[in-house]
């Protein structure tokens, strides 16, 4: 589901623990309009590298890494 709108945030909210999760914050939404989209189309995704920005790990060269264990990856 794909919402558009506008959203207010509220800080300091003095409320039951139960209405804002003890953050005394609330999130106000006002939908202008929305669309649901069935998921018919399958997932499929493949590593292409890794993040330059991952941190390194000791005794593994990065150039060994080829992407998560093949049972984790969508087909």
């Amino acid at each position: 589901m794909q919402l558009t709108g506008h959203a207010r945030a509220h800080f300091g909210v003095e409320a039951d623990i139960d209405q804002t999760g003890g953050t005394g914050r609330w999130i106000e939404f006002q939908v202008h309009s929305w669309r649901s989209t069935p998921l018919t189309l399958p997932q499929r995704w493949r590593l292409l590298e890794a993040s330059p920005y991952n941190p390194l790990v000791r005794g593994v060269a990065s150039a060994a890494f080829d992407g998560p264990p093949r049972s984790l990856v969508p087909r």
